[in-house]
C-alpha cells in the first residue's frame, strides 16, 4: 500500500510539474545592438592617420557594468555593434579625416589602447579611457585620455547615449592634447 501511495504521489508531482512548465508565461528578452552616435565629420587634417587600435578592457562586445568598484557584470541582451577598439577607431577616423596628401608627404600614425569602455553603476557614469601614441619618423608623443560622462537614465538607450557623449569629449581632449604638443 505504501508503494502505491508513493507511486501515485510521484506521478502527481510529475503532472503538476509539467503543467507548471506548460502554463507558465515566459518573458522573451530581446537582444539589442548599440553603436556610438557618429556626429558630423570633423575638419580634415594632415597631422596623423588613425591606425589599428587594441582593446585592453574586459569589454568585448557586450555592455559592461562595474558595480561597487570591482564587480563586473556583462549584459547578455544589450551589445555593441562592434568591439570597443573598432568603434573608437571608426569614430576617431570620422572625427579626424585625413586630408589629401601631396606625393612624398607623410603623416604620423595614431595608435590607441582602450583601457576602459564601461558603465560605473555606483557613480552612474559612462567611463571611456585610452592611451595613445602618435608616432612619426622624428618624434613619438604619448598620453592618456580619461572621460567620465553622467548617465541620464537607467535604460540601455541612455547608457549608449552617455558613451557617445564620452567618445565626443574624448576626441576633443585628444585633439587638444595633440595640437598643444606639436
Amino acid at each position: 500500500m505504501k508503494k502505491i501511495a508513493m507511486w501515485l504521489s510521484a506521478i502527481g508531482m510529475m503532472i503538476f510539474g509539467c503543467c507548471g512548465c506548460i502554463f507558465t508565461v515566459r518573458e522573451q528578452l530581446e537582444s539589442r545592438v548599440y553603436d556610438l552616435a557618429l556626429g558630423e565629420s570633423g575638419q580634415s587634417q594632415k597631422l596623423f592617420h588613425v591606425a589599428r587600435f587594441v582593446n585592453n578592457s574586459p569589454c568585448r562586445g557586450r555592455m559592461l557594468y562595474r558595480k561597487n568598484g570591482s564587480r563586473i557584470l556583462h549584459d547578455e541582451y544589450n551589445r555593441w555593434v562592434q568591439s570597443p577598439e573598432n568603434m573608437l577607431q571608426r569614430y576617431l577616423t570620422m572625427q579626424f579625416p585625413l586630408a589629401e596628401l601631396k606625393p612624398g608627404e607623410k603623416t604620423a600614425e595614431l595608435r590607441c589602447d582602450v583601457e576602459a569602455f564601461e558603465f560605473d553603476l555606483t557613480a552612474h557614469e559612462a567611463v571611456l579611457s585610452f592611451t595613445y601614441r602618435l608616432t612619426n619618423i622624428q618624434v613619438q608623443t604619448q598620453g592618456s585620455v580619461v572621460v567620465r560622462e553622467k548617465i541620464s537614465g537607467n535604460d540601455p538607450d541612455a547608457l549608449a547615449a552617455a558613451m557617445s557623449r564620452a567618445a565626443a569629449r574624448a576626441a576633443a581632449k585628444l585633439w587638444q592634447a595633440l595640437n598643444t604638443k606639436r
